[in-house]
């Protein structure tokens, strides 16, 4: 390489070449620098000062070279639109990051904790989510590239200071960086974590956390200026210059460029436009295509200035930016094409594009739409109900099962609802698969090598807790055998009794002598045929009919549960046992029932039959296919069976009035006659020609 003069640099065809290849995915004209690199008139870095070191610190600091620092500081190579995505969120308050599932977010907000700690020392950075689960992505990655950063760690180190790199407690882990600290945390009611402070603040997975919280605890963290007493100090001295005329526009902006100021990040997955997360996107995109229009700001900001002085506390559309980023605007080969592909045919169009897309859409448009799904969701309270997913039901209440026991190529899975008197709530939901099993019980998690011997003992471990009233199962796809599994002697434990289909003369039987009718054991599985249009249609409207209704309601995200959880896993997990179905499991696994319940399609066949499916979708070698929905199919057959068994009127109780002689009895009370109500009734008014109702106290009794 030879300098001709102080801003071309002259590189050999092989230097060039070499260049080219390394730098391939920049798509640069190498070609048209062959006759020299043109240099910056003014160069970043004087090579001439007798401090090298702090040239040197001058660059790594500076966001326009993140890759520079990223690949020698934190020996990670960055592609171009991922540094344009470090330095957008460096230089806004208020960052927006959605991306399309695989795009790397937590990575880059792990990259981003890295960046912002080591630079401004002294900061303190906290990562929340819903749950503890979004928290932690982050600081994995955080924790990967640390061990992988030899020089990161050689510079934050610190003589006689024992912990740095990152430390782990049940309720937060902590990341220690020099004189930073990165904290992961649970967010619960925030109670626990309200009165923080924090210098930057980043909400991953955003769509998923309670937005109050969000707005009364968490937001707040960035309140409080970074140096709070300085910050004050210097306002004072800059209007004491503005009353002495002293002041000018070049200070102001100096002044502004110079202030430190807190960042709130708000990252994930895009979701419907009229749930918090989309409402977000709009107010954010708003303030920025405001360009700064004070009447625009005024009409956006939910609370009025009420004079020009106050005007000044709207918001500064520059302090915003939204960085969104569709799949098919990442890199060639960035995603795996095929996963994207199976993707795009597997999951809802509106799924795909919010997944993939970035795409905000403002409801779905099936059968169950997404907002009537939503509407039944107790974040606040429904008719004065509120609740959460759990892990154990109550004593003195109904639960009926809905098990849809696909295997192969769909999923085992199971829904119970718990039945009140005028509602019915979704608690529970799990799902598995072969697959799932066979890690199970190569882990030695699991003692039934048998698929459907497993499903049933999870079955019956689910009914210790869930008193089952009703199981809805569906008699094809190996419902048969997980009848059979549940009836199966071998399969019994002590004091467990076996479990039979209705017998033909129940309400919901199927009006025949079955021959298990006279077996000892439960009697409460009714096998469910969904081929049956007739059942089908019936249960489908009527699911929706009690969605819209607000007779069928959904938990809301518990994120004190999903804390209180996580630290009795952690409890769990020291002590040697492996935790698996956990409550957050749990949550998700309802969360992706109301996914699907968003899929499904209703249509007509050629003969006329109403069909409710998912769309259709190619799967390899040509076939056709659909996407699953048997988080669908096992919630439909429970509502449907819990819709039944409330119209079922009790059967009047006949009783005996009155013994033989010498017979002690005790005192009656009440009538002495029971019968159909029709008839009692018309006896108790002692009207018509029925006669009168004998009762105890009008013979002195």
């Amino acid at each position: 390489m030879k300098k001709n003069n102080e801003n071309i640099i002259k590189l050999s065809k092989k230097e060039l070449k070499n260049l080219e290849f390394e730098y391939a995915d920049l798509n640069i004209n190498w070609k048209s620098m062959a006759n020299g690199i043109i240099l910056p008139d003014k160069n970043l870095f004087d090579f001439q000062s007798e401090e090298p070191h702090v040239e040197l610190l001058k660059v790594i600091r500076n966001p326009e070279f993140f890759y520079f620092t990223c690949k020698y500081i934190l020996n990670v190579h960055l592609s171009p639109f991922q540094v344009v995505i470090l330095q957008k969120m460096w230089h806004h308050i208020f960052p927006m990051l959605i991306a399309s599932r695989g795009a790397g977010k937590s990575f880059l907000l792990g990259i981003y904790c890295l960046l912002y700690s080591l630079i401004h020392q002294g900061r303190k950075v906290v990562i929340t989510g819903a749950g503890f689960r979004q928290s932690k992505f982050v600081f994995d990655y955080m924790e990967t590239v640390w061990r992988n950063a030899p020089i990161l760690r050689n510079i934050l180190y610190l003589p006689g200071e024992k912990r740095f790199g990152s430390s782990k407690d049940p309720d937060k882990w902590e990341f220690i960086l020099g004189h930073s600290r990165v904290t992961a945390i649970p967010v619960g009611t925030g109670d626990k974590i309200r009165g923080q402070r924090a210098n930057c603040v980043i909400a991953e997975e955003f769509s998923s956390m309670v937005p109050d919280i969000y707005e009364k605890v968490i937001a707040p963290f960035a309140a409080v200026n970074a140096s709070p007493v300085e910050a004050a100090r210097n306002r004072a001295k800059v209007e004491k210059l503005k009353e002495w005329n002293e002041w000018s526009e070049q200070q102001q902006e100096l002044y502004e460029g110079s202030k430190s100021v807190n960042q709130s990040i708000i990252s994930g997955t895009a979701d419907y436009a009229f749930l918090h997360f989309g409402q977000y996107f709009k107010r954010y995109k708003a303030i920025i295509e405001s360009r700064g229009d004070k009447e625009k700001l005024k009409a956006i900001s939910t609370s009025k200035p009420d004079n020009e002085e106050n005007e000044n506390d709207l918001p500064n559309w520059k302090d915003f930016c939204i960085i969104r980023i569709p799949y098919d605007l990442l890199p060639k080969d960035y995603l795996n094409k095929e996963s994207v592909g199976r993707s795009k045919s597997v999951i809802s169009n509106l799924n795909f594009l919010m997944e993939y897309g970035a795409v905000f859409p403002e409801d779905s448009d099936e059968f169950f739409r997404r907002s009537v799904i939503e509407s039944c969701v107790t974040n606040s309270p429904i008719n004065g109900y509120k609740f959460s997913a759990t892990l154990f039901g109550n004593p003195g209440l109904r639960y009926v099962y809905g098990i849809d026991p696909a295997s192969e190529s769909a999923r085992f899975s199971i829904s119970i609802l718990e039945i009140h008197p005028d509602h019915r709530r979704l608690v529970y939901a799990w799902t598995t698969n072969r697959q799932e099993h066979g890690v199970k019980s190569r882990e030695g998690l699991v003692t039934d090598n048998d698929f459907y011997a497993y499903c049933g003992r999870k079955i019956r471990s689910l009914m210790k807790i869930f008193p089952c009233e009703h199981i809805a199962l569906d008699s094809q796809g190996g419902g048969v055998a997980v009848l059979e599994a549940l009836h199966n002697k071998k399969n019994l434990e002590e004091g467990e009794v076996p479990i039979w289909m209705l017998r033909g003369d129940h309400n919901l039987g199927n009006g025949k002598d079955n021959p298990s009718d006279d077996e000892f054991g439960l009697h409460i599985i009714e096998m469910v045929n969904m081929a049956d249009a007739e059942y089908t249609n019936m249960a489908n409207h009527g699911l929706k009919k009690d969605m819209e209704d607000k007779i069928l309601l959904f938990p809301y995200i518990d994120t004190v549960a999903l804390g209180i959880q996580f630290e009795a896993d952690n409890i769990a997990e020291k002590t040697g046992k492996k935790v698996f179905d956990t409550l957050e499991d749990c949550v998700w696994e309802i969360e992706e029932t109301k996914k699907e319940l968003t899929s499904i399609v209703h249509s007509k066949t050629p003969t006329g039959r109403d069909n409710w499916s998912t769309p259709e979708i190619k799967l390899p070698n040509s076939k056709k296919g659909r996407a699953q929905k048997d988080r669908y199919s096992s919630l439909l057959m429970a509502n449907a069976a819990a819709r039944r068994l409330s119209f079922i009127v009790p059967a009047v109780a006949y009783k005996a009035a009155g013994g033989f002689v010498g017979q002690k009895m005790e005192k009656p009370t009440g009538d002495l006659y029971s019968g159909p109500a029709w008839f009692v009734e018309e006896m108790r008014k002692n009207k018509g020609s029925y006669g009168a109702l004998v009762q105890p106290e009008a013979y002195g009794v």
